[in-house]
């Protein structure tokens, strides 16, 4: 039922890509699938830590995660239910900023769904702290100093459901900095990274973010191969960025005409432009990946709906081709990047633990 569901929903898109009721209807696929899961590779892990919470460390890393936890229990909710309503405020949140950016949102959730949404159903913790992060992409592009304290003040909420959110603060960057100052950073950045990844002062870096135990283990100087391939997605969604950018033969946001039709063009090219950076900043995972590919993946990721809803702006709504077949084109890249993603994350995972058993066990679906 599940996999013919979202087999349905996913041709749907393909023929028509701007629906916005293909779009709610994938949202609310997206989230049955996700918030009446049964079953999953963490799944009686999490179910413990919910109703042994206890067992968490009291003023962890993951002290606010601990507190909706007891939060949820008092108020009578199993975990189950707690899945539910964590999976649906998260999917809202994403969502809020997709629909928020392009019409061709139901394209975002099929590139989603075939990418990243089964592993994000498997380790919903890091799902639902990203997606404030994402939300928080809301103030990302106010004036002021309270913007700001908006965006800092999300990413400092996610932090503390997971730590590895914190990381994100360095997004912040791309008020300040236009894209080829954010170019020179990120690869200042990324040469500097080498280097020290051989005196261990990465791995003393780490423990900020995550406990001892799991940071002996992430960079206990294993290599792993492959960190190569995840390279490439990293590097092939800045050459995405790169080719589409170039393809806009546009004037800057600062010079376009007071309509309302530039005036939303403007704004999309404001975001678009910032996601750019971000894919840039995010270039010094590199040497990290060699040695722990499936938590620094994770990072990447975990910004991949922002990543999408930025490649499809560019694809179908920036005007930046002449003829329907090149836009077709693009739109095939875009979905065979997304693809791929999904197809790595199967290699770096269990099938059965994290791919079959969302798509077997659910409450609403017969499982």
């Amino acid at each position: 039922m599940i996999f013919s569901i979202g087999s349905f929903l996913s041709f749907a898109t393909l023929f028509k890509k701007n629906s916005k009721v293909i779009a709610c209807i994938f949202l609310l696929y997206l989230w049955i699938v996700f918030g009446f899961n049964t079953y999953n590779g963490d799944y009686l892990v999490y179910e413990l830590q919910y109703n042994r919470p206890e067992l968490m460390e009291v003023g962890g890393k993951s002290f606010l995660y601990r507190k909706l936890i007891e939060f949820s229990s008092q108020h009578g909710l199993d975990f189950m239910q707690f899945r539910a309503v964590i999976s649906l405020i998260g999917l809202l949140f994403i969502s809020s900023v997709v629909f928020k950016y392009t019409k061709y949102a139901s394209f975002v959730f099929l590139c989603y769904f075939l990418s990243t949404f089964f592993i994000d159903v498997t380790q919903f913790r890091s799902f639902f702290a990203s997606s404030i992060v994402i939300f928080a992409f809301h103030f990302m592009f106010e004036e002021g100093r309270p913007a700001v304290v908006k965006y800092v003040l999300c990413c400092s909420v996610a932090s503390l459901i997971h730590p590895l959110c914190a990381v994100y603060l360095i997004f912040m960057l791309c008020r300040y900095f236009d894209l080829d100052k954010i170019r020179k950073i990120a690869v200042f950045v990324l040469c500097f990274s080498f280097v020290l990844y051989p005196l261990g002062i990465i791995k003393k870096i780490a423990v900020l973010f995550m406990d001892e135990s799991k940071s002996s283990y992430y960079f206990s100087g294993t290599f792993r191969t492959g960190g190569i391939i995840a390279w490439f997605f990293i590097i092939a969604a800045i050459l995405l960025f790169a080719f589409l950018r170039n393809e806009l033969n546009r004037a800057d946001v600062s010079e376009m005409k007071e309509s309302d039709e530039n005036n939303k063009s403007a704004f999309q090219k404001e975001f678009v432009v910032c996601i750019e950076k971000i894919t840039w900043l995010l270039l010094p995972l590199l040497p990290l990946l060699l040695y722990d590919v499936s938590s620094c993946f994770r990072i990447y990721r975990c910004m991949l709906p922002l990543i999408f809803t930025a490649l499809t702006v560019y694809c179908f709504e920036m005007d930046i081709h002449t003829k329907k077949n090149q836009k077709n084109m693009f739109s095939v890249l875009i979905f065979l990047y997304a693809l791929g993603i999904g197809f790595e994350i199967t290699q770096m995972h269990s099938v059965e633990n994290y791919l079959m058993s969302a798509i077997h066990d659910n409450y609403l679906l017969g499982g």
